[in-house]
């Protein structure tokens, strides 16, 4: 049993920075759609679109860890970007940080991108980022039993921190029908090897959207994306749904399995995005993850 609930202390560590990489940047927008939000996490290229937005959103994840009990956490988040002029190119900021229990993860992100046109009005953009992943946890404030101060082979855990580097580097095309990127993050760990030594493998993103329909009032957007690194890969394929470019609606599924996210929303007057998700194992059922997502958007210009 003391064995058991020193594993789950330590499971329970890495929750917070899977997760963190895990749903930033695959739900709800696109600079432009309400898909891939957050795209610039993995794509710094995407934020050269049109439009310059400014993000930001509430999450509140529940998990159920089996035999080591349930846990929820919060999630925020923050971005924007902003073209400075056709020369200069276009600057954003990405902002993450959330807390479970006894640990803290947080990100802050530069990005840049520079574009030019192709095809008369299509856009082509390439981006780089820059920034740093910050996790402690306060494990020596955790007791596992109130007796175990009287075993010999008991060894208190101690605190624990790291900090890593992360960079991307991406293309991305836009256009009225097609969108299509291919990136590259990379994280370093810089500090905290002392501690607790982690090794994360580049991922490779790439995404795909196509308008299949579009009429003037109404368009259907099939999109997907995949991460890919030499230990695993992710297929994130969805659709988007856009009712005189003020109602929207969409569907993600997580590699085909039982893991869905459904999204829903209104953009006031091309200049407000208030927008919703949830994603689920099973549909409000607690035994599973259940992530609900608040979106308020503004767009700059």
């Amino acid at each position: 049993m003391k064995a058991k609930s020193r594993k789950c202390v330590f499971q329970q560590m890495f929750v917070v920075v899977a997760l963190l990489c895990l749903f930033a940047g695959t739900k709800v927008s696109a600079q432009e759609g309400a898909y891939w939000m957050g795209l610039s996490t993995k794509n710094p290229a995407a934020i050269a679109t049109p439009s310059d937005w400014a993000y930001g959103s509430f999450s509140h994840v529940a998990l159920d860890l089996g035999d080591y009990g349930k846990e929820s956490y919060n999630l925020v988040t923050g971005s924007f970007d902003y073209r400075i002029s056709p020369k200069a190119g276009t600057v954003g900021l990405d902002f993450y940080r959330t807390k479970m229990d006894l640990e803290t993860a947080s990100l802050v992100k530069v990005n840049y991108a520079f574009d030019f046109k192709v095809f008369n009005s299509a856009i082509l953009s390439l981006g780089i980022s820059g920034g740093t992943t910050f996790y402690k946890n306060e494990l020596s404030s955790y007791h596992l039993y109130p007796d175990d101060q009287y075993d010999p082979l008991y060894e208190p855990a101690e605190d624990q921190h790291f900090k890593t580097f992360n960079g991307n580097i991406g293309m991305f095309f836009h256009s009225t029908k097609l969108s299509a990127g291919l990136s590259v993050t990379l994280q370093e760990q810089i500090a905290g090897e002392d501690n607790l030594a982690i090794d994360i493998p580049a991922v490779f993103t790439g995404v795909l959207s196509f308008k299949l329909f579009d009429k003037e009032n109404f368009t259907l957007t099939p999109n997907v994306m995949v991460d890919y690194s030499d230990k695993d890969y992710t297929i994130i394929p969805g659709i988007y749904a856009e009712y005189k470019n003020t109602i929207w609606a969409g569907y993600q599924n997580g590699d085909f399995e039982d893991f869905h996210s459904v999204m829903f929303g209104v953009d006031i007057k091309q200049k407000f995005r208030i927008g919703y998700s949830y994603a689920f194992n099973d549909f409000l059922k607690t035994e599973t993850v259940n992530i609900h997502e608040f979106v308020l958007g503004y767009r700059l210009n």
